[in-house]
């Protein structure tokens, strides 16, 4: 991974980028079936296809990383985020995709400035396809969601648009943003009832006092990266919040990229509140065909932050950026 941007170039005009990072961990040898995914590459092909032909980026602003054998292998000292958020302007729209394993362990070093800070102990680490791997735990070679969070959210300047999207299980909090949007939609009245039964096992919407939580997170964020008045337009998508696991039924698919490319093509002056809705909806619908609805409850579910406290309310088209 490098460690310095390159020098900036001088330019007018707002830009289109994104990075996209797609692990299967298929070609290494020796590795055990459980570790392979299968949908990874397919969910790098749907994210680019999107933002070619639903939102206009062009084609050679958009770097592609897979273990393929094809396209520039995504291991830690290549995958360059430094160059995506390099020389960004307020304006510029920037998409960091990535798919391929996270795992969690206990913080090893707290007053480290590149191990991780998490107020939990927990540290999250993504596996690069030259991760080293020992008795299921990644031991080497791996990228901490601090180093992330510092590259991309702490790198960008007031007014640029940064949207993150993985399907990665625990990958919910990578970016520690201080607004998190839970669906807010009413369910069906079955469903409500169930979880009314079973009110311990499902996370309560958010209340007066959450906010108001949130929005000293944010007001710490400004102050801790020096920035009172501006902030990026950050926001995160993810398919499951950082303890859980993805929902990949079967393992057969990325079923959260697939659902959400299709909801965004669907309507992309729909809100991010409304995207969120709409595919924790047919997440629920695809469990509920595939099991029962008590086992609904216990899905792992699409998860929005962001580090703006209104994002919720805003288009689609705002962030990505209109065609």
């Amino acid at each position: 991974m490098s460690d310095s941007p390159p020098s900036p170039q001088l330019r007018t005009q707002p830009v289109k980028k994104a990075l996209s990072i797609a692990v299967s961990y298929s070609d290494r040898p020796g590795i055990d079936d459980w570790y392979k995914i299968k949908h990874a590459h397919k969910d790098s092909d749907l994210i680019v296809d999107l933002l070619k032909k639903t939102f206009g980026y062009p084609p050679e602003n958009i770097t592609i990383m897979k273990d393929d054998g094809q396209c520039c292998p995504p291991t830690r000292n290549n995958i360059a985020m430094h160059h995506l958020v390099s020389n960004t302007m307020p304006g510029d729209h920037l998409v960091f995709h990535i798919s391929g394993h996270w795992s969690l362990r206990k913080r090893t070093q707290r007053n480290s400035a590149t191990e991780g800070q998490e107020e939990n102990g927990i540290e999250e680490l993504f596996w690069p396809c030259d991760v080293a791997i020992e008795h299921h735990d990644a031991v080497g070679k791996y990228i901490l969601n601090d180093q992330i969070k510092d590259i991309l959210v702490n790198g960008v300047p007031p007014g640029v648009n940064l949207v993150i999207i993985s399907d990665c299980c625990h990958f919910g909090t990578i970016a520690d943003l201080p607004h998190c949007h839970p669906d807010r939609e009413k369910r069906t009245k079955a469903l409500r009832i169930k979880e009314k039964e079973r009110s311990k096992l499902v996370e309560s919407p958010a209340t007066e006092s959450d906010e108001e939580e949130s929005t000293e997170r944010e007001r710490a964020w400004r102050c801790s990266n020096g920035t009172r008045q501006g902030i990026p337009n950050v926001v995160c998508w993810s398919s499951c919040m950082s303890p859980q696991a993805a929902y990949n039924p079967n393992n057969a698919a990325g079923v959260f990229i697939q659902l959400l490319v299709e909801a965004i093509c669907e309507n992309v002056e729909q809100t991010h509140q409304e995207l969120l809705h709409t595919v924790t909806e047919r997440i629920e619908q695809i469990a509920n065909v595939m099991s029962n609805c008590a086992s609904v409850l216990n899905l792992p579910k699409p998860y929005l932050s962001a580090l703006y406290s209104q994002t919720e309310s805003l288009a689609i088209s705002k962030i990505f950026g209109e065609k």
